[in-house]
């Protein structure tokens, strides 16, 4: 499953800038849990850095700004965030690294709840009987 969003803001200012991030208007606290900032310098020579806010677990459907100034002024850019869950239908679970549906083998838990035989199908599982039984209606 998606476990974070990032969202990258890139800043350029002389004297050195300050960068400061709010959601949906709000303060963010970089507490190193929820919210993490990692800054690279990109021009050293030109005080470019690029600012990258992790955020754990993803925001949904939030507003953030990445807020910039230094003492001779500031800036503002606003990003709106979708994150939108991937779901499976019945049958299937979502695969954390491929994000395919992968099937589900219903037959590996307690026989799929057949009596006898188990057989996994695409989505699903078929019971069946041995010879001289019938399926139950």
């Amino acid at each position: 499953f998606l476990l974070f969003t990032t969202l990258t803001c890139n800043t350029t200012g002389s004297p050195a800038t300050t960068v400061t991030w709010r959601r949906d208007g709000q303060p963010v606290a970089i507490d190193g849990h929820t919210y993490n900032m990692v800054q690279t310098v990109t021009d050293r020579a030109m005080s470019t850095y690029q600012n990258v806010l992790i955020v754990s677990p993803p925001a949904l459907e939030s507003t953030f700004t990445c807020a910039v100034s230094n003492t001779l002024g500031s800036s503002a850019m606003s990003n709106s965030v979708t994150v939108v869950a991937k779901t499976c239908e019945t049958g299937y679970t979502l695969n954390s690294v491929t994000w395919n549906c992968d099937d589900i083998d219903e037959c590996e838990t307690n026989n799929g709840n057949c009596d006898q035989a188990c057989t996994n199908t695409a989505g699903s599982r078929e019971c069946s009987c041995s010879c001289g039984y019938r399926l139950a209606s």
